[in-house]
């Protein structure tokens, strides 16, 4: 199998060719946002250009919320999506494409959700992951291609950008400054590990199939039991300083993935074991 990799050098997109490099009979061909530019269209023809016929193709690439929750952000992701769809997808066999729960918002939500849930953007960085969704799927369909849509919640494991939620919490706990939490700690969610995305990545692409899938376990944790499975893998305490405003406190509790539904052999790391992983490559 020929895949080629968009965004292959960031976080996620990393863990994803460190899976798909290691498969039996996998033909990987990475593209790293620093070399193409997807924003541009000549980079992303290029890119085009370079992958053989018929390919599986992974759609990780995207200007991340991290530079800013912005209208820039919004534009820059749509004008990578159009790309992709004009000058990528027809060279490809089958499309896995790497959005986000926060497709569903934050207000009124009806939990647990799934992949029926109404989806309410709420920001220009989710809007614009749903938007780029539709634009894929439209190119998908135009030409009989599968597009897998992975809607991934939080990320977390080795290799992450230290300043994100888990590793900070790890460096907090390690220098012995106080964690600060809004409202009380016992907001849910569903994080997943990276390396069960690359996991996923994988079984989509060995069963060409296609859909919306949630990258969720359906086993929420809240904030403080995050903390908690960090200090036992510590042995030691974190200092933890609440604000107690519950005003915008909000649950992201999920159903099972259905993706467990399409493929086999696939599942889902325990928190326990993703945070012991994660604390011992920070600390280290």
């Amino acid at each position: 199998m020929d895949v080629a990799v968009l965004g292959s050098d960031g976080f996620v997109g990393t863990a994803v060719c460190r899976s798909l490099g290691s498969a039996q009979g996998v033909c990987l061909r990475g593209f790293a946002v620093g070399d193409t530019d997807l924003r541009k269209a000549d980079d992303a023809a290029r890119a085009g250009r370079e992958i053989a016929p018929g390919s599986g193709l992974v759609v990780v690439a995207a200007v991340s919320r991290d530079l800013g929750d912005t209208c820039a952000t919004l534009f820059d992701n749509l004008q990578i999506a159009r790309n992709v769809a004009e000058h990528v997808v027809p060279c490809a066999g089958q499309v896995v494409f790497l959005s986000t729960v926060d497709v569903y918002g934050r207000t009124n939500l009806a939990l647990p959700l799934s992949e029926d849930s109404p989806a309410n953007p709420e920001g220009f960085y989710a809007v614009s992951k749903y938007a780029s969704e539709w634009i894929l799927r439209e190119a998908c369909r135009r030409r009989g291609v599968p597009l897998a849509v992975l809607r991934m919640p939080l990320v977390y494991g080795p290799g992450d950008h230290p300043h994100r939620t888990i590793p900070s919490f790890v460096s907090h706990l390690e220098a012995g400054i106080p964690v600060r939490i809004t409202g009380d700690g016992s907001q849910k969610r569903d994080p997943v590990f990276v390396g069960d995305v690359a996991a996923a990545v994988s079984a989509v692409l060995d069963a060409s199939c296609g859909g919306v899938f949630n990258l969720t376990s359906g086993r929420a944790i809240s904030l403080n039991g995050i903390l908690d499975h960090l200090e036992k893998a510590a042995g030691k305490r974190f200092m933890r300083e609440f604000d107690g405003d519950l005003s915008s406190q909000v649950d992201l509790v999920f159903q099972t993935s259905r993706l467990l539904e399409k493929v086999e052999g696939f599942s889902f790391t325990e928190p326990e074991e993703g945070l012991q992983r994660t604390y011992e490559y920070f600390a280290a």
